[in-house]
C-alpha cells in the first residue's frame, strides 16, 4: 500500500471497510490522457525531481520541484518533499491559491523571500511584468524599453559595449541580464537629471549639436516616462514605485521646420531620365513618397490592391502585413489621373502582389523594424543626395514636400489631412514648407522719405 492510501486511511477509517472495488486512491494516470489542473492527477504526472551536475557528475535533488503558470507568468519552486503524493497535493494547493489570488499574495503566502523581492523589484523584473501585461504595441513597447535600459545601464555604470549586440555568441544575453539586476529603486530623480545633464555636456557645445542631442534627450526621457503610463502598468504583478521620471523636465528644443532645398520640377525631370525606365522600383517608391506622401513602411509593404483603379485613389488600411501608424492613418488618399496612368504600366507588367518588387519576404510579429524593398531604399537615398536633397532622410523629404505643395495650393488644413496627421500642429510644425511669402515693404508704412538720395543708375554698355 502506498503513502498516499496509508494517509487517507489514517484519515477516514470507514474507508477502510468498503470494497477496494470502489475505493479509487490514486488512478493510474492515462499514457495519453490530459487532466485538468484541478485534478491531483494532473499535478502527479507535474512534479518531478530535478537533476543537476556537479564534477561532472549527475545528481537528482531529493525534492520535488514544479513549475505553475498563471496568467502568463511561469513559476518553478521547490515544493520541499520527497514524497510524490505529498508534492502534488501541495503543487495542487499553491495553484488554486494562486488563480484566486494572484501571484503577489500567492508569494506572501509560499515563499515569503519571493513576496520582498517583488517589493524591490529590478529593471528586468518590471520589464517583464510590463511585456507580460502591459497594453501597449509591442515595437512601441521594446522602443521604452531600450531607453529605460540605456539610462539605467550609464546610472549602473554598465558597459554599453559593441558586444551588447553580439546574438551568437552571448553578449547580448549578457548585457541584458547585467542590466536586468539594476535595481529599480537605483534610478532616482537626481541620478537621472545628472545623467541628462552629462548626456548633454557630451555632444559637441555648437548649436546645431546641441540641438540634436536636447532632441534626442527628450525622446529617451519621453520613451522612459512612458513604461509608467496607466496602460502599461495597470496590470502588472509587482509592486512598481512612483516614476523616477515625473520630475525630469524635457531641454528646449524646437523643431526643425521644413525647408526644401531642391527644385521638385528638375529632380522630377531628372527621375524620369534617370530612374524610370533603369531602375523602375526606385522610380516607384520615390511616386509614392512625392506624389502620394506615403511614409517608407506603408511604401515597402502596399499591395496592388490598395489601388482603387475606378476612384483614382489609394487606401491605406490594415493588411495582413501593414498596421497603420494610428488610426488616422488609416485612408483614402486622392491621386492625380496621371500618376494612377503610370501605376497601372507598372501593374500590366506585375510579378506579385507588391507594389515594389523585391527578393526579401515581408516578416511579421517583429519587435523592430526590417524593410523588404531595402535594396531599393539605399541606391534611391544616395540618388536623392546627388540631386541636392539634403537632410537625415532625403525619403522622408519628399513626404514633406508633398505636404508643402498641398498646403501652397490648397492651405494646412488639407496639407494635414493628405498626410493623415492627427492633428494640424504636427502639420505645421514638422512638415511644411510655407512658400507664400509675405514680405512688408517699409514705403507702406512709413511713405516715401524726403531724405533719401536716389542712386544715380549708370548706362547700359552696348554689347558689339
Amino acid at each position: 500500500m502506498n503513502e498516499m492510501t496509508k494517509q487517507l486511511n489514517k484519515e477516514s477509517p470507514q474507508q477502510t471497510c468498503e470494497s477496494t472495488a470502489t475505493v479509487k486512491m490514486r488512478p493510474k494516470p492515462k499514457k495519453s490522457g490530459k487532466f485538468s489542473k484541478s485534478d491531483i492527477r494532473y499535478w502527479l504526472q507535474a512534479v518531478k525531481k530535478p537533476t543537476y551536475t556537479r564534477d561532472d557528475e549527475v545528481f537528482e535533488s531529493p525534492n520535488y520541484m514544479v513549475a505553475i503558470q498563471h496568467r502568463g507568468k511561469r513559476v518553478g519552486m521547490s515544493l520541499r518533499t520527497s514524497n510524490r503524493d505529498a508534492a502534488a497535493r501541495r503543487a495542487l494547493e499553491i495553484y488554486e491559491f494562486v488563480r484566486v489570488h494572484g501571484w503577489n499574495e500567492g508569494w506572501a503566502k509560499y515563499r515569503p523571500a519571493m513576496h520582498a523581492k517583488t517589493d524591490d523589484p529590478t529593471v528586468g523584473e518590471f520589464i517583464d511584468a510590463v511585456k507580460r501585461t502591459g497594453d501597449v504595441p509591442k515595437q512601441s513597447l521594446e522602443s521604452y524599453c531600450r531607453a529605460l535600459r540605456r539610462i539605467a545601464a550609464d546610472i549602473a555604470g554598465v558597459a554599453r559595449t559593441p558586444s551588447r549586440f553580439d546574438l551568437t555568441n552571448g553578449g547580448r544575453e549578457r548585457w541584458l541580464a547585467a542590466v536586468g539586476r539594476v535595481k529599480l529603486r537605483a534610478l532616482t530623480s537626481p541620478k537621472i537629471q545628472a545623467w541628462k545633464k552629462e548626456f548633454l555636456a557630451q555632444a559637441d557645445q555648437d548649436p546645431v549639436s546641441q540641438l540634436s542631442a536636447k532632441t534626442s534627450s527628450n525622446s529617451i526621457l519621453r520613451s522612459c516616462k512612458a513604461m509608467w503610463q496607466p496602460r502599461a502598468i495597470r496590470h502588472v504583478d509587482i509592486a512598481v514605485p512612483p516614476s523616477p521620471f515625473a520630475l525630469i523636465g524635457y531641454e528646449n528644443a524646437p523643431p526643425k521646420k521644413y525647408s526644401a532645398s531642391f527644385n521638385v520640377a528638375d529632380l522630377w525631370q531628372a527621375a524620369q531620365t534617370e530612374l524610370a525606365e533603369q531602375a523602375p522600383e526606385q522610380f516607384k517608391i520615390l511616386l509614392l513618397a512625392l506624389m502620394a506622401g506615403l511614409r517608407r513602411k506603408e511604401i515597402d509593404l502596399l499591395e496592388w490592391p490598395a489601388f482603387k483603379w475606378q476612384r483614382n485613389v489609394i487606401a491605406i488600411e490594415a493588411t495582413k502585413y501593414l498596421s497603420p501608424k494610428t488610426g488616422g492613418s488609416a485612408a483614402e488618399i486622392d491621386m492625380h489621373a496621371n500618376t494612377m496612368a503610370i501605376f497601372k504600366g507598372f501593374h500590366a507588367r506585375r510579378t506579385g502582389s507588391f507594389v515594389i518588387e523585391s527578393s526579401v519576404q515581408p516578416r511579421v510579429g517583429l519587435l523592430y523594424v526590417v524593410y523588404r524593398c531595402q535594396e531599393h531604399f539605399r541606391p534611391l537615398t544616395d540618388w536623392l543626395r546627388a540631386h541636392g536633397v539634403a537632410g537625415y532622410s532625403p525619403l522622408h523629404s519628399m513626404r514633406k514636400e508633398f505636404g508643402s505643395l498641398i498646403n501652397e495650393r490648397h492651405g494646412i488644413h488639407s496639407a494635414s489631412r493628405a498626410l493623415r496627421h492627427s492633428s494640424v500642429n504636427v502639420t505645421d510644425r514638422h512638415y511644411v514648407d510655407a512658400r507664400k511669402k509675405t514680405p512688408i515693404s517699409m514705403d507702406e508704412i512709413l511713405g516715401e522719405s524726403s531724405n533719401v538720395v536716389p542712386m544715380k543708375q549708370e548706362p547700359a554698355q552696348k554689347v558689339s
